[in-house]
């Protein structure tokens, strides 16, 4: 449900941020590094540093929002 909304935005910021999925089933270590312990879970970064971190459906325009406010 939330997969497609984040490849509508991943196309949309191409070149400007980065969007990257990551299965926590497969990256436990990862999922555990940010304390990710629902799914779906939205980690936006600026500067390397956690930026806002979402979790649940959320829409295109909300997820938008959120990307545009860490460029």
């Amino acid at each position: 449900m939330q997969g497609p909304i984040i490849e509508q935005i991943a196309a949309k910021v191409d070149g400007k941020a980065r969007v990257a999925k990551v299965n926590v089933d497969e990256s436990m270590q990862t999922a555990m590094q940010y304390r990710i312990q629902s799914i779906p879970t939205i980690v936006i970064f600026k500067d390397g540093e956690i930026s806002e971190q979402l979790v649940g459906v959320h829409s295109e325009e909300q997820l938008l929002s959120a990307v545009n406010e860490a460029l």
